[in-house]
């Protein structure tokens, strides 16, 4: 006990850090307001003085009510984010989601609000998602779908849903990803006066998109050299692995498993894994290809920076004057939904 209350007194060896690292994952702070016990053990990630890498301090035990005081010296510190084990994720997906219904039905609470929520519930799914066997992936996929109902709602009261999607970029990596390129979707189906079961399809299916990706080792994923031709291979084979994979959920229709399949090819056919041209290409797979390039662009990656939004609208324009990779309608459509987005103007 003394040597946490050391810790929350020394402000120099706490760090908010927003990549969880190693087995653990972060959660926002403000999710164990309140005097409801947590389901999962909390930890605070810190840097000892001297020492070269993080470390992960038990906080507060699986069961108990994390103290207020503690909360308030964290918020202080300019702390938002706690941790929790990989493994408990199972654990705190109910807690997270039911802390989100509450959100959801407080009519006190701002849309901006209830979608930093929603924000939050989706990636902890995703990442449990992402870390589970394949014959246990069908399994989960529901919930998934359950929450882009709530997001859905959310983008639907929205004035400026590209700006608010924009301003939601909290995480980075493969379940990241595909919660932006959903976000996005969502408010682009939106725009483009779609039918709601549409719209919430699409959504799905872009949050789960890159499922496939979960059967290549991270090292290759993360690698920062050249990949070789077998690694390479490996990665131009995600989109048939996240077919087979959603082949037999209930909540996929086929639009999203084609889509799933061909979300890498390219108008002018030097896509893969099939080379199919603008005409082949179903066209949810034309619009997710455009959301997954957009996403990448503007997201951090360990080997670049994050491009500007307005940049990246450009490089997508050029990439199609030059190559004609793009769907030059939805193109279009895509650059006038996000030109009237105030965040461009950052």
């Amino acid at each position: 006990m003394s040597r946490i209350k050391e810790i929350l007194r020394t402000k120099s060896i706490l760090i908010p850090g927003r990549q969880p690292g190693g087995g653990f994952q972060s959660l926002p702070l403000g999710l164990l307001a309140g005097e409801t016990a947590v389901p999962f053990t909390v930890y605070l990630k810190i840097r000892p003085r001297g020492h070269p890498r993080p470390l992960y301090l038990q906080c507060c035990p699986k069961g108990e009510v994390f103290p207020r005081r503690w909360q308030a010296r964290m918020q202080e510190l300019k702390i938002s984010r706690v941790y929790i084990r990989r493994e408990e994720s199972p654990q705190a997906l109910p807690f997270v989601q039911q802390k989100f219904n509450e959100m959801l039905a407080a009519k006190a609470r701002g849309n901006r609000e209830k979608a930093r929520w929603g924000y939050e519930a989706a990636l902890l799914w995703l990442q449990h998602l992402f870390a589970l066997e394949r014959d246990h992936l069908s399994e989960e996929l529901e919930i998934g779908f359950n929450l882009i109902e709530n997001l859905y709602e959310i983008i639907m009261e929205e004035k400026d849903p590209g700006g608010l999607v924009l301003d939601l970029w909290r995480q980075e990596g493969l379940p990241a990803h595909g919660l932006h390129s959903c976000l996005l979707g969502l408010g682009f189906a939106r725009y483009l006066g779609w039918q709601e079961k549409d719209v919430k399809a699409l959504g799905f299916t872009a949050l789960v998109h890159d499922v496939g990706l979960t059967e290549v080792p991270r090292a290759i994923l993360e690698k920062p050299n050249p990949l070789t031709r077998i690694e390479k291979g490996l990665i131009q084979n995600h989109p048939r692995a996240g077919f087979t994979i959603l082949w037999n959920s209930p909540v996929c229709r086929w639009q999203s498993l084609l889509t799933v399949m061909q979300h890498h090819e390219n108008c002018d056919g030097s896509g893969y894994p099939e080379r199919l041209k603008l005409r082949q290409i179903h066209p949810w797979a034309r619009i997710l290809r455009i959301l997954d390039s957009f996403e990448a662009m503007v997201s951090t990656r360990h080997w670049r920076a994050a491009r500007p939004p307005k940049e990246a609208l450009w490089s997508l324009r050029r990439g199609w004057e030059k190559y004609r990779i793009y769907d030059p309608d939805y193109l279009s459509h895509f650059i006038k939904f996000l030109a009237g987005s105030r965040i461009l103007g950052k």
